[in-house]
């Protein structure tokens, strides 16, 4: 009898599931570093919202009393809510300020950016 060559059903089921798993881990992987690319942007207009609340503050010669507020700091197409908080100093012609930037609904901060503004004189 002549010998036939070839896979056995054994061996291109152990392929396949070798394949499959291989591929599972393509997709993770790519699943990761989409979520990543995302949340980098997301950080990076944040920052930039912050910094736009801060220059705002500055522009308008702001000097708040000490204390917290919110405000919308929309930028792009993301709703922003910053919450600017602002404490006394050891010279009371300075104010820190502290910008934390949130998406709207949620309690965990984006960026923080902190400056110091002036009293106008």
């Amino acid at each position: 009898m002549e010998q036939e060559r070839g896979y056995t059903l054994i061996e291109v089921l152990i392929a396949l599931a070798i394949v499959s798993v291989a591929i599972t881990a393509v997709f993770h992987a790519l699943q990761l570093s989409t979520h990543s690319s995302h949340q980098l942007t997301l950080r990076t207009f944040a920052l930039h919202a912050a910094k736009n609340t801060m220059s705002e503050l500055y522009l308008q010669r702001a000097f708040p009393a000490p204390g917290r507020k919110q405000q919308a700091c929309p930028f792009g197409h993301y709703a922003f809510s910053c919450e600017i908080e602002s404490k006394k100093t050891m010279h009371d012609q300075f104010r820190q300020v502290t910008v934390r930037v949130h998406l709207e609904g949620e309690s965990s901060a984006l960026s923080t950016l902190y400056g110091t503004l002036t009293r106008a004189r």
